[in-house]
């Protein structure tokens, strides 16, 4: 990871991810409704380390997905943002 913090040490990340297919269902759009659409959710989070200060951001982001056959993906929504731990003043 990139050096955010000013100290010349390079900071850290650690992320994960989850997929999780959730089945068949119909996808609603503004083109219209496509029955049978796959719907996968995606759970993504990332926590970044400042070097210099240990402190901790961590971003969380849900993303679904719905595929239809023979098409590909139709809609996607989002939803995610990061969380900030509580920090004594100094």
């Amino acid at each position: 990871m990139r050096n955010l913090d000013g100290d010349f040490i390079p900071d850290t990340a650690a992320v994960s991810s989850w997929v999780t297919l959730r089945g068949l269902e119909v996808a609603h759009t503004q083109v219209g409704d496509f029955a049978d659409a796959l719907r996968i959710e995606t759970k993504i989070v990332a926590t970044g380390t400042l070097s210099a200060t240990r402190r901790q951001v961590t971003v969380e982001e849900l993303r679904v997905d719905w595929y239809a056959r023979g098409i590909g993906r139709r809609k996607q929504v989002g939803v995610g943002g990061a969380r900030l731990p509580l920090v004594a003043p100094t």
